[in-house]
């Protein structure tokens, strides 16, 4: 997001649920989906009002309306979000939210497509103890939609216990099938998640390390229909080093059941069947060096079973700052994947360098590349960048895209010109 509007006091709206159960997703503003066009399309925000702060040391409020136009075939809406949270005890906080989704619907196709309205209530508990050992949060949310009653819910719970030589987490997350928030961020909705990672932290007197120590971790996906669809769990060693260096090696064991054919090379070739299990075995080890240097990297790299066959794979990323006026970086991936005949052998290779130049406080370019050999593509993406007032831009950008397996034929290209203007009353 980087709309002034709904950028102050962004937590008070946005921090309920977690990251892929979010009632209110603020860039939900702004876009709607075409039916016709099967896609995203900007809706013009004709007004909006936002009254968000502390009421006192205990109290705050958030209260938010916004109003979109019709556009194409997505018909006008109404968007309003209410959030109050109450501090108790000496850090903790509980937060109501209430996000309500309005929409005006003028023909039968409208009808058939859009709902007349769509309902998010929520409740969330945010713990942290005041000696910083305890953290976490525990939430209920509730979906109301026309014609359905049933499946609509949502809940999940995030514990952390954190002392210095032993640390721990648990999280569990569920979402009902008919669990629907149109203005918010839930990806995949009928599952049942569990995650926990136990770790040992160690702290030597001498030597190239700052702490180390074994950890083990499991995730699980639960469908309430089916049962078990999928795992991993990791058993790692983890360390960082003095030099702020920090690594990690890990032995991993996964478990997927596909419900439809699948392709894990995505090259098009002999679908894995669908309705069987899968279980394999593999390593992977990652180095990142220090962030604050001028000079930085990062690599990982990883070898062993996948699905009925092997891979191995090795990637990372290199960046070098002129300061104050460049950074120079480039990222890269690379991947073998060998299954048994009739399914994948393929060989698949990513590479993105970057370039990032400051001319001077208000004025930047950026230019990035990709070529991706999955889908034989050549991207091109330049950004010129003009800050000729506060949070006032202008941008000016191109893109190209060349199909690397037709002797580089442009697929699409774009030059777009953009210019924010904030008003500030």
């Amino acid at each position: 997001e980087r709309r002034q509007f709904f950028l102050e006091n962004q937590d008070l709206f946005g921090s309920f649920g977690d990251q892929r159960i979010n009632p209110f997703f603020s860039r939900r503003i702004g876009t709607g989906y075409d039916p016709v066009k099967e896609e995203r399309v900007e809706t013009p925000i004709q007004f909006g009002a936002r009254v968000s702060g502390k009421l006192n040391n205990n109290w705050r409020l958030g209260l938010l309306n916004m109003q979109t136009q019709r556009e194409g075939d997505v018909p006008a809406t109404n968007f309003t979000v209410a959030a109050i949270q109450r501090k108790i005890f000496d850090r903790s906080s509980i937060g109501f939210i209430l996000v309500n989704k309005e929409t005006n619907l003028i023909n039968e196709t409208d009808s058939l497509e859009f709902s007349d309205y769509n309902r998010v209530i929520g409740l969330d508990y945010n713990l942290f103890s005041k000696d910083n050992v305890w953290s976490g949060k525990i939430f209920y949310h509730h979906s109301l939609s026309p014609g359905v009653s049933s499946g609509t819910d949502a809940h999940g719970m995030r514990l952390q216990y954190n002392k210095r030589h032993f640390r721990a987490n648990y999280e569990h997350a569920y979402v009902g099938e008919n669990y629907n928030a149109e203005t918010g961020f839930v990806p995949r909705t009928n599952y049942l998640r569990l995650r926990a990672n136990l770790r040992g932290v160690f702290y030597p007197e001498k030597g190239v390390l700052a702490n180390h120590g074994p950890g083990l971790k499991g995730d699980f996906y639960i469908q309430p229909q089916f049962g078990l669809s999928d795992y991993e769990l990791e058993l790692y060693w983890r360390a960082r080093f003095s030099d702020n260096g920090d690594t990690k090696v890990s032995l991993k064991h996964q478990y997927i059941y596909l419900f439809e054919e699948f392709d894990p090379s995505h090259t098009d070739a002999f679908p894995l069947p669908a309705n069987r299990d899968f279980f394999y075995t593999y390593l992977e080890a990652d180095y990142r060096s220090d962030r604050r240097q001028v000079f930085s990297y990062d690599f990982k790299i990883n070898a062993g079973q996948f699905f009925n066959g092997n891979r191995a794979g090795i990637g990372g990323s290199i960046n070098y700052r002129i300061q104050p006026y460049a950074q120079l970086g480039m990222s890269f991936n690379w991947s073998t994947i060998i299954l048994p005949e009739p399914y994948a052998l393929a060989h698949l290779f990513l590479v993105g360098p970057r370039f990032d130049f400051t001319f001077s406080k208000k004025v930047f370019f950026t230019t990035f590349l990709q070529y991706n050999n999955q889908i034989a593509n050549f991207n091109i993406n330049a950004r010129f960048q003009w800050r000729f007032a506060p949070v006032s831009d202008l941008f000016i950008v191109y893109t190209n895209n060349f199909d690397t397996a037709a002797n580089w034929q442009y697929t699409n290209r774009a030059l777009v010109l953009k210019i924010n203007y904030w008003l500030n009353l």
